[in-house]
């Protein structure tokens, strides 16, 4: 593990790791329960309208993704903020894995 000591990340950086993490975690969880409510296990809305059968199967994803973005754009813009103001006064170590020679890029 090697480790670098920056004074700042780029915005759209936090914004990106955010994004992926929130999307590939909140979007599978919702699919899952899209098939639960289409076969009447669980409930899922979108507002005050229920979605069953085939439409919460497709709409669940949809959801999912919805709520992805609105909770990444909050969480990514509280998160810069936060490690703007922390970088004025102090400096970041960030601890990585380097890419081995045979992974493709």
């Amino acid at each position: 593990m090697h480790e670098y000591e920056v004074k700042r990340l780029r915005t759209r950086s936090i914004f990106k790791i955010i994004f992926v993490g929130m999307t590939l975690s909140i979007v599978p969880l919702f699919a899952i329960s899209g098939v639960l409510a289409s076969m009447g296990l669980v409930k899922l809305y979108w507002g005050s309208e229920p979605l069953t059968g085939g439409s919460a199967i497709i709409g669940g994803p949809l959801v999912g993704l919805f709520i992805a973005v609105t909770f990444s754009f909050f969480a990514a813009t509280l998160t810069s903020l936060g490690l703007i103001l922390y970088g004025k006064k102090r400096t970041l170590k960030v601890y990585y894995y380097p890419m081995e020679k045979n992974e493709p890029s």
